[in-house]
């Protein structure tokens, strides 16, 4: 039996959230493991007692879980798990992410993205902004995440799209759902060319606590949060706290004091989000991280600046190095291992990557 079944058993059972599943994981090593799991078992694991135990023994009916397995085939609705090689590596940090996902297109691995968000009804300002910022973005390949909404999120989606930037939408109902209606096209391209994702099943409805969820996923995903537009009670808002409370880069573009639209964003900023001023306010910080982040080494040689904005995103070898430098000194192991007893990058079986330790 495909192991994913039991894990859309697991997900649908009342009272087992992301924590305690991956509590039950880690104790019992396989899903199928803790389906087959005994009372006497169950009650050892942490965050598990005697009712949950209980409802776990009772519930083996897995009638409704194959039911969703197979309409996902047959709608060709990916279905990937913690245990999936494909599922994404930043939601490994947090214990309570989604253990499931369900995915109409594809979804690549990436190693940052940024996630843009703000209001429905936004002014022509922040839809200047957002597309000059995503152009921006995809240009230099940086994948774009945002909620499919109208407004703010929609444009950036559109713009990564026609600048042939992958891009991620993160749905708060079922990814055979498109919500809002009037986005079922943007959905359809997005599928083609990146990904739609949903922690919900298939069918799943536009119930407003799963729009809660949906943003909360967008700030696990992504590596910075930029709010373009919002008012204080805005869902983007919600996104923004959460990156602050994941310790993700938030920034918030300044608006108008007298205008509503602004004050999410405004208030963002006095709470300790970046200000959004231009591009640079992202990318200036991308390329001074190798100077300025690791000690402020004013010694720090050309050469090794350029090292360090080679695998400021993906690590290589040695060779690949030689070749990106035009290299033709053969003293390059000499500067990588200086570098490395300095903190600034770490050698891995033949590949050069940034030390986060000093990032």
């Amino acid at each position: 039996m495909d192991r994913r079944i039991l894990y859309i058993w697991l997900s649908k059972i009342k009272g087992i959230g992301p924590v305690i599943t991956r509590n039950l994981i880690e104790f019992f090593k396989r899903i199928d493991f803790v389906y087959e799991a005994t009372y006497d078992e169950l009650i050892k694991v942490e965050g598990i007692g005697d009712k949950l135990a209980k409802i776990i023994v009772e519930n083996k009916d897995l009638s409704k879980s194959k039911e969703i397995y197979y309409k996902c085939k047959r709608s060709k609705i990916k279905i990937i798990t913690m245990e999936c090689s494909n599922y994404p590596k930043q939601l490994k940090n947090f214990k309570n992410a989604p253990i499931i996902l369900y995915v109409k297109g594809e979804l690549k691995e990436f190693d940052s993205a940024v996630c843009i968000v703000g209001s429905r009804r936004c002014t022509e300002y922040s839809k200047n902004i957002t597309v000059e910022l995503t152009e921006n973005l995809s240009k230099r390949n940086i994948p774009i995440i945002s909620g499919m909404a109208k407004g703010i999120d929609g444009y950036s989606h559109t713009v990564a799209l026609h600048n042939d930037n992958y891009t991620i939408a993160v749905v708060g109902t079922g990814v055979d759902i498109c919500y809002p209606i009037e986005h079922l096209t943007l959905m359809n391209e997005i599928i083609k060319k990146g990904a739609v994702i949903s922690q919900f099943e298939p069918g799943t409805s536009n119930i407003k606590s799963n729009f809660i969820k949906r943003n909360e996923l967008m700030a696990m995903l992504a590596e910075k949060i930029i709010v373009v537009e919002a008012t204080k009670d805005s869902g983007a808002i919600y996104t923004a706290h959460c990156g602050m409370k994941y310790k993700k880069e938030v920034y918030s573009v300044p608006g108008n004091i007298n205008n509503k639209s602004s004050e999410g964003t405004n208030m963002l900023i006095s709470e300790g989000a970046k200000p959004y001023l231009s591009i640079k306010s992202i990318i200036k910080e991308e390329v001074e991280i190798c100077s300025n982040n690791l000690g402020k080494d004013k010694n720090l040689s050309s050469i090794k600046i350029e090292i360090l904005k080679l695998i400021n995103k993906n690590k290589m070898s040695v060779d690949e190095l030689k070749i990106k430098l035009n290299f033709v000194k053969d003293n390059l192991e000499e500067i990588l291992l200086d570098m490395e007893l300095k903190g600034y990058i770490r050698q891995i079986s033949g590949y050069i990557e940034k030390n986060p330790r000093g990032f």
